[in-house]
């Protein structure tokens, strides 16, 4: 169980998260709708 998340970046393909003392970083991928204006890889 991961607490305290806090988003710490945005680009153009994805979204960077800091949580529990570790870094994610999330990209949609062969969705069908726009994520931050531009089309999923």
């Amino acid at each position: 169980h991961i607490t305290n998340i806090s988003k710490i970046g945005e680009g153009t393909y994805g979204e960077a998260f800091r949580g529990g003392g570790c870094v994610f970083k999330i990209v949609p991928i062969d969705g069908d709708f726009l994520v931050n204006g531009e089309v999923q890889k």
